[in-house]
């Protein structure tokens, strides 16, 4: 007030007057309009809660609390608040809403689980207690704050990691098992991989031998004959220790344990669907929180607007660590660490104006069938923003499937993303999608470092398609940038674009991945167009790695848009560099070229150059006592690398190599290599006994050995002797 008072004076006011005393109260209900609330542990609801002293004690006391503008709630470090924290008024700009913390120690905990207690042993190392708050569902048991594992049958440890197989199906609510069932699963739940990139979910309704019943679960995808599924959330499902399970029919939940007595532990479960939920609301901050143990989501927002999440530990979430939902704009997710969630890290819907920076998320949606059904599911980072996205600075390691995946109009720049697409494939650390062509593009994908993508083959039937690739535009993506990123060891390709248009690839590393450094994959609704790739290294560190690939089901690579001053690099096998698939107007034509054959057919990469350095491929033919090399013996390039011309017509397939072998489609005998080969990527083919083959690219390019059979379709092919 004496500030206030001199101010006035400094501006002509020498005595009080009914406009400076207005002025005064109205700075002074101002000052009493911004109150901090304290909450501890060790407080009471019947406190003031406007001291440290005096503090309130549950969430509860908060959520009947009318919050205004600038108004703050803190936590107190070091304890823990189980509830679910209800935020329903705003702040206002300058004046934002803010839930923190307050004292020393450990970030105070939000959790959203109750304590279990009274376990009764019911036999066979199997205890039950009761769960009177629990819901329809649980999605987590947690023993001391570490994550149990959900009953499964398989187990997740057994062979193919616990999938087994489809016989046959009827559309989606009929599975026969080709394996037997030890026991009836009515109740439980059964996990399909009906594709790559699908862990689908649904309640066995009813068992007839081993056909099981599935109730609809509303995604689209069917499930396919001779892929995995396998069996959850069902008490038959228990014979490992730590293993739980929930019935909600009478709210108990069992756990297998045949080492401790669950009574001298603390066990938790998950009742309450978000710790912190955020509706309508606008100008509000939660930052210092370690967030745990929820039924779905750590932080839910629906609907908001200038809301920040900041500085955070996000852990043991049953769904997702954030979502943001409905529409909005201005968001900040920062500073966050995110660790062990069954779905999503961060889910945005199609919000306007937001930024995702300097966050770590591992271990996100490393389990099969924790996460969600149907597409959007078991990602580190996921935003359908519309405009102005910035996600930068963040790392990601250890991811179910893709580590980032963005709509349109974001700039994803100086992340770091590993070890991804370990719980499903055909994805990548970068991903972008426009498969229903509403896509307007506008993604500047810049200066990241993406490896590791290493794919999660059991549970299909091509099992040796890796589907892990490092950045990925799908689909038909268009009006995008992929500048100075680098992708390296990667089981698939280091960059891969289906049907772009308008997309700009400068200045990038591609290293090590296992089929190919980059790849221009033909998608029949859209044709290649106006695009840009220079100055870029692609290097193949093994010879039986393809360094490009770029393909066309028509007569046009020529106009796919400028390739120029790229690096091909191969040292073990510096000729044979790049694939080209093309239909001349006789059908599908591939052929592994070299720098040289593909500038002047395609008229392409007129400045791009080989390989600065060669070497000969060594192998050891002799080790000392001390097992010291004492003798190495050179491998010849063209026993390494054949070089196969394949095209397809009405009859059936041809293939030739200067080396023998035969290869086997139907009854007819084609002459191949049997070392490593190129095949045309994405072609329909016909054996001879006239029925189709549509195979994947991976099922139509892979490393042939003496019997090494795969799966095509309906259809298989093996290598001969």
């Amino acid at each position: 007030m004496f500030f206030v008072v001199q101010v006035l004076r400094k501006a002509g006011w020498h005595r009080p007057t009914a406009v400076a005393c207005g002025l005064l109260i109205a700075v002074s209900s101002a000052g009493f309009g911004q109150t901090t609330y304290y909450v501890s542990g060790s407080g009471d609801d019947g406190n003031s809660g406007r001291s440290g002293d005096s503090p309130y004690r549950t969430i509860d006391k908060i959520n009947s609390l009318t919050l205004q503008p600038g108004d703050q709630v803190l936590f107190r470090r070091g304890d823990t608040f189980r509830g679910s924290l209800q935020i329903r008024q705003s702040g206002s700009a300058g004046q934002p809403i803010v839930v923190d913390a307050y004292g020393s120690g450990n970030k105070p905990i939000m959790a959203g689980s109750v304590v279990l207690s009274n376990w009764n042993n019911i036999g066979n190392n199997t205890w039950q207690t009761s769960c009177p708050s629990c819901g329809s569902d649980v999605t987590g048991v947690y023993r001391n704050g570490e994550t149990m594992p959900l009953g499964r049958y398989p187990n997740l440890s057994d062979s193919e990691r616990g999938y087994l197989n489809i016989q046959s199906h009827n559309d989606k609510t009929q599975i026969t098992s080709r394996q037997s069932l030890p026991a009836n699963f009515t109740g439980g739940e059964a996990v399909t991989r009906p594709v790559q990139w699908v862990l689908d979910r649904a309640t066995i309704t009813g068992q007839n031998g081993n056909t099981l019943s599935l109730a609809d679960n509303g995604t689209k995808y069917r499930p396919n004959d001779g892929w995995g599924y396998f069996i959850q959330k069902h008490p038959a499902t228990l014979d490992q220790s730590g293993e739980w399970y929930y019935n909600p029919a009478d709210k108990t939940i069992r756990l297998f344990d045949n080492q401790n007595n669950p009574n001298n532990q603390q066990l938790t479960a998950t009742v309450f669907s978000e710790a912190i939920n955020l509706t309508n609301v606008s100008n509000v901050t939660v930052r210092n929180l370690q967030i745990v143990e929820t039924l779905t989501t750590g932080v839910a927002v629906n609907n908001g607007s200038n809301v920040s999440v900041s500085g955070n530990e996000l852990k043991n979430l049953g769904t997702d660590a954030v979502t943001v939902l409905g529409t909005g704009s201005n968001l900040l997710v920062e500073n966050n660490l995110i660790q062990n969630v069954n779905n999503n890290g961060v889910y945005i819907g199609p919000y306007q104006n937001v930024t995702i920076r300097g966050n770590t998320l591992n271990q996100i949606a490393m389990v099969p069938g924790r996460g969600g059904s149907g597409d959007g599911s078991y990602t580190g980072l996921q935003s359908l923003g519309t405009a102005n996205v910035l996600i930068e600075n963040n790392v990601l390691d250890y991811i179910g499937y893709n580590g980032i995946s963005v709509f349109s109009n974001s700039t994803i720049q100086r992340n770091v993303v590993s070890n991804f697409c370990l719980t499903k494939s055909d994805g990548s650390g970068v991903y972008s999608w426009n498969g229903d062509y509403g896509n307007p593009g506008g993604n500047r994908i810049i200066s990241n470092v993406v490896f590791n993508g290493l794919g999660a083959p059991e549970g299909t039937v091509n099992d040796f398609y890796a589907g892990a690739n490092g950045i990925f535009l799908d689909d038909c993506s268009k009006n995008a940038e992929i500048i100075n990123n680098t992708a390296f060891n990667c089981k698939s390709k280091g960059l891969l674009l289906r049907g772009t248009t308008n997309v700009v690839v400068r200045g990038n590393t591609s290293y090590n991945n296992g089929e190919e450094q980059i790849r221009l994959g033909y998608n029949e609704p859209c044709a290649f167009r106006n695009n840009t790739v220079q100055d870029n290294i692609f290097v193949s560190r093994t010879p039986n790695q393809l360094v490009a690939d770029y393909e066309s089901y028509a007569n046009d690579l020529n106009q796919y848009g400028s390739f120029d001053n790229n690096r091909y690099v191969s040292p073990f096998q510096d000729v044979f560099t790049i694939q080209a698939v093309w239909n001349p107007g006789s059908g599908l034509t591939g052929k592994v070229l070299t720098l040289a054959e593909w500038q002047a057919q395609w008229n392409q990469d007129r400045n791009s150059s080989g390989s600065p350095i060669t070497y000969s491929q060594q192998t050891i033919s002799q080790t000392g006592p001390t097992g010291s090399i004492t003798r190495f013996q050179t491998v010849p390039m063209a026993g390494v690398f054949g070089r196969p011309t394949v095209t397809a017509g009405s009859t059936g397939t041809t293939a030739t190599d200067s080396t023998a072998g035969r290869c086997a489609c139907g009854s007819r005998r084609l002459p191949i290599s049997a070392i490593p080969i190129r095949w045309p990527l994405s072609m329909s083919d016909r054996c001879a006994t006239g029925r189709p083959i549509r195979c994947s690219s991976t099922a139509l390019r892979r490393r042939l050995a003496n019997g090494c059979r795969y799966t095509c379709g309906s259809a298989s092919a093996a290598i001969v002797t």
